[in-house]
């Protein structure tokens, strides 16, 4: 009977992650098919970039409390690789421009982020470290 009770509270669990992963995965694909004026099939090409950054960030997780460091320089190279692979979607100077606009709020974010990190006592590699690790999904 425990087990069973175990095992019910597993699956529930399981599939509540499951459902938060799908709803943060649309959330984003949603945010960046609109900002950027994405078709049908860009939107397909962006659906397996971002399904791929999931999967990346689940394999990357191994690192998190075995070798942070390791983690946080993948973790950075998955951020910015995900960029790269939605810069390479992009078809037309007005999505590349969108683009380009969403960079820039990006890299002011990033900044403003960071110099909070860093007041509150924060090195500027564990300001940057900690910038990764909350903006790597929407």
């Amino acid at each position: 009977m425990k087990f069973s009770l175990f095992f019910m509270i597993a699956i529930f669990c399981a599939n509540l992650s499951f459902a938060q992963s799908q709803e943060r995965k649309d959330k984003e694909i949603n945010f960046l098919t609109e900002k950027l004026s994405l078709n049908d099939q860009q939107v397909n090409k962006l659906t397996r970039v971002i399904q791929r950054k999931h999967d990346d960030f689940q394999v990357i997780q191994k690192y998190k409390s075995t070798n942070p460091q390791k983690y946080a320089a993948k973790l950075k190279a998955l951020y910015e690789g995900t960029l790269i692979s939605i810069k390479l979607i992009l078809q037309n100077d007005t999505q590349r421009e969108a683009y380009r606009q969403y960079q820039i709020n990006l890299r002011k974010q990033k900044g403003e982020m960071i110099k909070n990190y860093k007041k509150n006592g924060l090195s500027a590699e564990d300001a940057a470290n900690k910038y990764y690790s909350e903006v790597i999904f929407f």
